[in-house]
Order: C-alpha cells, then structure tokens, then sequence
C-alpha cells in the first residue's frame, strides 16, 4: 500500500494536468463552497484545500492560491476594495489559519515552503503582511498590522497609531505563542522564541530572539525542519 501511495504522489509531481485533475477533485469534495468563489476573484489551481472557506466582500479583491499548496480547516476573509492574499506553492502546508484582508489595499502575501499549525494574520489599513520563503510557524501564532482602535493625542485630536506592515524574512521560525504586532521586521534565518512578542525589527540574521518584547539572546545560528 505504501508503494502504491509514493507512486502516486510521484505521478501527482510530474503529471500538471494529473495534478490539477486531482487538486480539484480534492478541493471539490473537501472545501466544496469554495469552488463558488472564482466570480469573486478567486484562483485556486492545483491546490489541495480540506474544509477551506473563502468569503469576499468588496470590489477588485484576488485571492490566489498556487499549485501544490496544502491548507487544512483554513478560513480566508476579505472586506474591502483592492485587497490581495496570494499563497505560494512549492512545500506550503497551512494548518488551522484565518487569514483577515480589510479595508483598501491591504495585502497577505506567502511565499512558498511556508509551514503552520496555527495562525491568524490580519492585514488592515491598507497594509501587508509578508511573509518569506521556507517560513515555520508553531501553533498560536497572531500577526496583525494594526491594534484595531485608535490611540489619539488628547491634545491635537489627532491619533498616534497608525497601522504599519509586518515583514518576515526568509527561513524565519517562529515557536509556540509568538505574537507579531504592526511595524515589526524580522530578518532572515531568525529563531523566536516560545511566547515572545515582536514589537519593531529584528535586523540580526541567524539569531535567536526571546521575551516580551524580544530581544536578541544568541547569535550566529540557523535551524533545520529535522531534529
């Protein structure tokens, strides 16, 4: 049997049309409603989506997921004009996610090889969050670009909060309970440590970074998906 099931997969990788013709039974059986989306702008090609939903509201919104890209009781909304969630193939394994899009122009971007258990992102304000290539996110993972409400100078009126995108760099493992808040930049090859809050950038790459907010324990590292 496990022959059989590696000589499938094999054929899935070398076969585009035995791939598509597979992912979209798949998802047609799995995440039938989302098959309802493409009117709404809506691609899916060649991805494998179980118990995925997709709900847009707005105009001139895409949500792009790209051959080979495996999401598991995933929810994807957007509410608002000109907004973008593209998640890239090639390794991507998303578990129990709810990707948020509001406003105008805001943006969830993924790029390929990237792995989860669980995360919420949410994108407002027409800012991004951006996420690198060969990323692995723990369980309880919550990144935003905004704080929701507004802050204001009881002075001016005016307010001191504005929303501000979140950029991850490549190869970035982020452990259990990790908190990304707006503004935050996290270079590549950097390790974040169980329940750390980032809060502003992280600019030393092969680094480990903990606490509340984090800060820079340990250097010249890297990590490997394997123990």
């Amino acid at each position: 049997m496990g022959g059989l099931f590696s000589y499938i997969i094999r054929r899935l990788k070398e076969s585009e049309k035995l791939l598509l013709f597979a992912s979209f039974l798949y998802t047609s059986w799995y995440s039938p409603a989302t098959m309802f989306c493409r009117k709404k702008g809506v691609k899916i090609s060649g991805a494998f989506l179980r118990r995925v939903k997709i709900k847009v509201k707005g105009n001139n919104n895409q949500v792009t997921i790209s051959p080979k890209v495996m999401m598991n009781h995933c929810e994807i909304t957007i509410a608002g004009d000109n907004c973008k969630v593209f998640v890239e193939g090639g390794g991507t394994n998303i578990q129990h996610c709810n990707l948020e899009v509001k406003h105008i122009g805001s943006q969830i971007i993924i790029n390929k090889g990237f792995t989860t258990e669980q995360v919420a992102l949410k994108a407002c304000e027409g800012r991004r969050i951006e996420i690198g290539e060969d990323c692995m996110f723990s369980a309880g993972i919550y990144i935003s670009t905004t704080d929701f409400h507004s802050v204001v100078d009881k002075s001016t009126g005016e307010r001191i909060n504005a929303a501000k995108d979140v950029i991850i760099g490549n190869h970035v493992w982020l452990a259990n309970g990790v908190s990304v808040l707006k503004g935050s930049f996290i270079a590549d090859h950097v390790i974040v440590g169980k329940d750390s809050t980032v809060v502003g950038k992280l600019e030393q790459t092969n680094s480990i970074y903990v606490g509340s907010p984090a800060r820079k324990v340990k250097d010249g590292v890297t990590w490997k998906r394997e123990i």
